[in-house]
């Protein structure tokens, strides 16, 4: 008698599909096909290309046949092979298409359908034409330029809008369900390239009813946007978003980590403990009603945060400065237009030539997808820290040192799935890439236009990208720009890296003042004396590296 699995039967988001089924299926002959190949069809979609491939998912281009050979892109997430069989991870993703799949608001990706064709589970979403918020801050910074606060403040009003639908959304009895993201970064935030915002990523929210439950001492998201209760272990709800919230609109505003470290350790300590400056004084731009918003949100007692993210929107619009009487949306239509142009021409035309029904369509790829990568990084099961005000005991000290011990350990590359019984990780085949040997060195400079002159004599003009060698010795980069004094830089190139660098404009020469002709026949020219170079300064690191 062939071995049966567990398998859901085929899940819409209409209203009256909600409810998952469980059926007993014979488990299928054919093992999974191996992670990394792209299929030709998953279930009934004909499958175009890969978009992008994270370590639970992979997401596919996908076209869906309609009447009279019309056609349409769609976006499939697909569980990785290897991963198919594991109930954890088969859970989570049951977990996300069921929250995602409940959820009608116009700042949330919008998901279809779930189905199962063989080993292949899978979601069926929209295609979203844009990029990801740290993507748009990414390109700014490589510009030199910042991100107005008014459309800063706008794209997190709009993320504001579509968590609080997430926050409020209801079983069929009417119930809340209490889903708290827990995830929110500018990776899980799209900005499309017509302006609008959408929220993704609900892999690892929290909410009742869920298949998977997370275990005490496991830490699910980013340390530098989790709230001070996520650190801490303690029950969250929809406040620790609106803190998240609080860091993405610091970052917009700034162009600056707020709280990221060079290791989790001190990541977590400066998410407990390190002093929120008001944004205005690193953006002198920034608005102080903006300030305002901005601290609140990012408060550690939850008391005193905003309540909901229905209410730090209202502030948000409230405090929205309007320069040039158009809308936000307009603004940040062009601004994407303006900063993606060429990736934006390239999108249309693949998008067309699905609809068209080519079979050779240039897939363009996205930058990052955190929709295609759900992980859970495990820490030990007592608190990083106490709660602010109270003194830890003492016999707490050896849990903390190893609590951080174990996130100093996560951060030099071990990922810890938070699964009962995880698959074993997949071989590395013989023919995969070598790691790479160079790094890339982004880099700025105010004013832009300078001379970057590496030892050996090559030089670049900022802004420009320097490939080097991975090396741990420093290499001395040489920047010149007339007017200036130049400024001489220490560069490691161990890890790719994003660098800013003020230059400071020559003194103005003294006049001196004009003498009788006698006496400047018989005074000798002076000489001028050597101006002694400033020491150099030191380079601003930018928010995206």
């Amino acid at each position: 008698m062939a071995p049966h699995v567990m398998v859901p039967s085929v899940w819409s988001s209409r209203r009256d599909c909600r409810i998952l089924r469980t059926v007993a299926t014979p488990a299928p002959a054919e093992p999974p096909s191996p992670a990394g190949e792209t299929p030709e069809r998953i279930g009934p979609y004909r499958i175009v290309g890969s978009l992008a491939t994270g370590g639970m998912a992979e997401i596919f281009l996908g076209r869906k046949l309609g009447a009279e050979g019309f056609a349409r892109s769609v976006v499939i997430k697909r569980i990785l092979p290897h991963l198919a069989r594991d109930e954890g991870f088969v859970n989570m993703f049951l977990d996300e298409a069921r929250i995602t799949a409940g959820l009608r608001h116009p700042n949330v990706v919008s998901v279809e359908e779930l189905q199962r064709d063989g080993d292949d589970l899978y979601m069926v979403m929209e295609y979203l034409a844009g990029e990801s918020a740290s993507a748009l801050l990414r390109a700014l910074v490589k510009e030199g330029r910042p991100l107005a606060p008014e459309l800063a403040a706008y794209i997190v009003a709009e993320a504001c809008a579509g968590l609080h639908a997430a926050h409020t959304l209801k079983d069929e009895a009417g119930v809340e369900l209490g889903v708290v993201h827990r995830d929110v970064s500018p990776q899980n935030v799209v900005v499309t390239y017509d302006g609008s915002v959408k929220v993704l990523d609900f892999g690892i929210a929290q909410a009742r009813q869920r298949l998977t439950k997370t275990e005490t001492g496991m830490l699910k998201g980013k340390f530098d946007y989790m709230s001070p209760e996520q650190i801490q272990n303690e029950p969250l709800d929809r406040r620790s978003d609106v803190f998240a919230l609080g860091v993405v609109l610091y970052e917009m505003l700034t162009a600056r980590r707020l709280f990221r470290r060079g290791n989790p350790g001190a990541t977590l300590s400066a998410v407990l403990s390190h002093r929120i400056a008001p944004p205005s004084e690193l953006a002198p731009g920034v608005d102080p009603a903006l300030d305002a918003v901005c601290l609140r949100a990012l408060s550690r007692q939850r008391r005193t945060r905003y309540q909901s993210a229905l209410d730090m929107r209202r502030e948000l619009l409230a405090a929205l400065p309007r320069e040039d009487g158009r809308l936000p949306e307009e603004r940040l239509r062009a601004l994407m237009h303006e900063l993606f142009a060429e990736r934006v021409t390239a999108k249309q035309e693949m998008l067309r030539r699905v609809g068209a029904g080519d079979e050779a369509v240039e897939i363009i790829r996205e930058a990052e997808s955190g929709s295609a990568d759900m992980r859970a990084v495990q820490t030990a099961p007592s608190r990083i820290a106490p709660p602010l005000g109270q003194r830890p005991p003492r016999r707490s000290w050896p849990l903390v040192v190893g609590a951080i011990a174990v996130a100093l350990v996560a951060g030099v590359g071990v990922a810890i799935f938070a699964w009962p019984e995880p698959a074993p990780p997949p071989t590395v085949a013989a023919s995969e890439a070598p790691p790479p040997t160079t790094v890339a060195i982004d880099v700025v400079s105010s004013p832009p236009g300078a001379t970057a002159r590496l030892p050996s004599g090559e030089t670049w003009t900022t802004p420009a990208s320097l490939e080097l060698p991975i090396s741990s010795e420093p290499v001395v980069v040489t920047f010149e720009l007339e007017g200036h004094e130049p400024v001489r830089e220490r560069i490691t190139p161990d890890v790719d890296q994003r660098l800013r660098v003020q230059l400071r404009p020559l003194p103005e020469p003294a006049v001196e003042e004009e003498e009788p002709a006698a006496e400047q026949e018989r005074a000798p020219t002076p000489r001028p004396r050597p101006r002694r170079p400033r020491p150099p300064t030191q380079p601003e690191i930018e928010l995206w590296d």
